[in-house]
């Protein structure tokens, strides 16, 4: 059951006075505080860490292990507005188990984000990465679909000169 809380009346009004204020005031500048942007370079920092050490642990198909790492790391980019490495982590999630739905409804919804989402259009590593996770998945209930997969992952890891994934990618 939800409770709803009920705003005063004054905390309501300084609320407006204060978007009044702001509105009032649109060149205003604030000094940046030092200790937030070495917050956010630190944030950065560790999200990178926690995506390094994940991807670490999938090269080594250790996948329960890098599940924490993705994890993290998705929810510091997430925090960061870091689009693309907050879906590149929750791949990696998806890969390592974090989602419980059965593995035809990940396919299939790694397809559609595969067809719609216009980050894995124009990002082909990202695109890449995907289609390894689809591929992963697509190997447990649809072979035709999985040589798709990997075929496309062959083809980007060419195009990207990554050698790993272009040898992983044909079997």
């Amino acid at each position: 059951m939800m409770k709803y809380v009920a705003l005063t009346p004054g905390v309501m009004a300084f609320g407006i006075l204060c978007a009044a204020i702001a509105a009032a005031q649109p060149n205003l500048r604030h000094k940046s505080d030092p200790a937030l942007s070495l917050s956010a370079v630190s944030a950065n920092n560790e999200a990178q860490t926690s995506l390094q050490r994940a991807l670490h642990f999938a090269d080594l198909y250790n996948w329960h292990a890098s599940r924490p790492y993705f994890i993290k790391a998705q929810q510091l980019f997430e925090v960061l507005g870091d689009k693309r490495n907050a879906i590149y982590a929750h791949f990696g999630a998806i890969r390592a188990g974090a989602d419980p739905r059965a593995i035809t409804e990940l396919s299939y919804s790694l397809a559609q984000e595969l067809a719609t989402n216009p980050l894995l259009q124009s990002d082909k590593e990202l695109r890449m990465f995907c289609l390894i996770v689809k591929g992963d998945f697509d190997g447990e209930i649809d072979a035709p679909a999985m040589r798709r997969d990997w075929m496309e992952v062959a083809a980007l890891a060419k195009e990207l000169g990554n050698t790993k994934w272009q040898y992983r990618a044909q079997g």
